[in-house]
């Protein structure tokens, strides 16, 4: 039930974007990020962090969208490896 429903849920967030449905997307993120079992995959919450940061920058929460993008630690990281 876990997986498959953050499976569901970033095809739902990618489709509220693609449609401009931003205030439904952005409820989609806090859902997905409040999830449970988002924290026992190494990939999954620097995935929705992105997804969420994205959500913030086309809501032109520009300075949230920044902070997002670098409040977890390993994404940060591994996003200064690929600059």
């Amino acid at each position: 039930r876990g997986f498959n429903r953050l499976t569901s849920l970033e095809l739902l967030v990618k489709s509220q974007l693609a449609a401009n449905e931003l205030q439904g997307a952005n409820a989609t993120v806090v859902k997905a990020i409040s999830h449970p079992r988002i924290e026992l995959r190494e990939n999954l919450k620097p995935k929705w962090l992105f997804i969420k940061a994205c959500v913030e920058f086309r809501l032109k929460e520009h300075s949230q969208s920044f902070k997002t993008i670098n409040s977890d630690a390993e994404y940060a990281d591994h996003s200064r490896t690929y600059s």
